[in-house]
């Protein structure tokens, strides 16, 4: 009897967290603390988390005002994080954004309107 009613709990608490929880990921913000040059790869890190499991986190990021953006898949260690290969590099000020989309769909963006309103740092030359 009682084995069954741990069963039937077990059963109804995954259930409960198996479901869509209708919020998408929440970013928190990892601001880089070291000086970028122009002839070192970048590395840039975020924080994300939601109830549901994340299907993915990509960085955005370009270095001119009048070019797209390019995009790499942030890999998960602790935090999500992606390079910045050097040859990529081109201008003065790198501006990057996040998106984050969980198993059900739920997206979000941080800065909160992405392209529009992107997170910025500046690059220095090289010291060569």
């Amino acid at each position: 009897m009682i084995n069954n009613f741990f069963i039937i709990i077990f059963t109804i608490a995954c259930f409960a967290f198996s479901q869509n929880d209708g919020q998408p990921p929440l970013f928190i913000n990892i601001p880089p603390i070291e000086t970028f040059f122009n002839n070192s790869d970048i590395e840039i890190e975020t924080q994300v988390s939601d109830l549901s499991p994340i299907s993915k986190v990509i960085l955005y990021y370009k270095f001119s005002n009048d070019q797209g953006y390019s995009s790499t898949i942030m890999e998960q260690d602790i935090n999500y994080s992606a390079n910045i290969p050097s040859d990529d590099i081109s201008g003065s000020t790198l501006m990057y954004y996040f998106f984050a989309e969980d198993i059900y769909g739920n997206q979000s963006s941080y800065p909160e309107l992405g392209s529009e309103t992107p997170l910025k740092v500046a690059i220095n030359n090289s010291l060569d």
